[in-house]
């Protein structure tokens, strides 16, 4: 049987969709709609939102890559409503979810996180003056129902909300995630340079963001706040310096060892999660440790950055292809009506 091909025109909308944000944003045309996500949620910065938007430009809506991307699946021959609960934690984190959907051939459902609203929202409203047809596929809505499939991303106390309520439903859930990062003592002042953006980038908020470093035996942890230096303009951000003084008041109370640099606090800890403006490194003895230790926690990381695993600086520039939680999103849509 011939494969049936994600149609065209489907591709075409959305490399026209980012095309327009592309010069929207290099023409100024954005301006108030960063100013107005950041007054929504101050976490997200001018800096964060337009790095966010420039990362979906350049990684999502490239024609040539959806196209590549596009050519390994089928889309449904009989469409169904997608529900999908986006996460507010960083810029449009539920972005990509959508974009599945719209490949697959659904109707998405969207129920927005209060916290990311206006950016997801206005996006729409730029699809419906290149393809209105395409934009008439994605509804927003505050209460779910009559829907198919649900794909929803939330913290480890709202996943049980979500099986308690969806898991009837087809569905993929996804919980807390962070990233980690190994070092082993031979990177370059580049690279340990640009670990920093994978720590810092939305404030560490995002489930790509390095939370822990793995690092040899031995190794001075403490040399790694050189490198963090470019980013001591987040010292300036309120939200973000409460939460650090809150944790290393925590820190000196409990007299736990830790290294500062008034913008991270640098803690050992075998936790893989660490709480923001906090970092944890943990030491290791050799590879084979490590790995052990590394699939152990393997349901907590979703992304390693290190020499041999995604490059230092490219935790927040996921591919298409590179799925949350590691569970293929389009093979989910692809096949829910066969």
């Amino acid at each position: 049987m011939e494969k049936v091909l994600i149609p065209q025109q489907t591709i075409q909308a959305l490399t026209t969709l980012g095309e327009q944000l592309s010069i929207r944003l290099h023409q100024g045309e954005l301006d108030q709609v960063l100013h107005e996500a950041y007054l929504a949620n101050n976490f997200f910065t001018r800096e964060f939102t337009s790095y966010a938007l420039k990362q979906i430009l350049t990684h999502f809506l490239d024609k040539q890559k959806l196209q590549r991307f596009a050519a390994g699946y089928s889309p449904v021959q009989t469409p169904g409503t997608i529900a999908i609960i986006m996460a507010g934690n960083i810029p449009l984190a539920g972005f990509h979810d959508w974009l599945c959907v719209m490949l697959a051939g659904h109707l998405a459902l969207v129920k927005c996180s209060s916290k990311d609203v206006v950016l997801f929202r206005y996006i729409i409203e730029c699809l419906k003056q290149t393809d209105s047809d395409l934009a008439s596929r994605t509804l927003f809505s505050e209460r779910l129902n009559d829907f198919d499939a649900i794909i929803a991303t939330g913290s480890a106390n709202t996943n049980r909300y979500f099986d308690y309520y969806f898991s009837k439903y087809p569905h993929i859930f996804r919980s807390n995630r962070s990233a980690v990062a190994i070092i082993t003592g031979n990177e370059s002042d580049d690279e340990l340079r640009a670990l920093g953006t994978d720590i810092f980038m939305y404030f560490g908020l995002g489930c790509r963001s390095v939370s822990k470093v793995f690092v040899p035996e031995a190794y001075d942890v403490s040399n790694l706040l050189h490198y963090m230096e470019p980013f001591a303009h987040l010292a300036q951000h309120t939200k973000y310096m409460n939460n650090y003084d809150y944790n290393r008041t925590i820190l000196l109370m409990n007299k736990v060892p830790h290294w500062a640099n008034n913008v991270v606090c640098l803690t050992e800890s075998a936790s893989v999660h660490s709480s923001i403006a906090v970092l944890h490194y943990e030491y290791y003895k050799d590879a084979e440790q490590l790995h052990e230790r590394l699939r152990r926690d393997a349901h907590q990381i979703q992304t390693i950055v290190g020499k041999e695993h995604t490059p230092f600086g490219g935790a927040q520039q996921p591919a298409l292809d590179v799925f949350a939680d590691h569970m293929d999103t389009m093979q989910f849509l692809c096949t829910l009506s066969q």
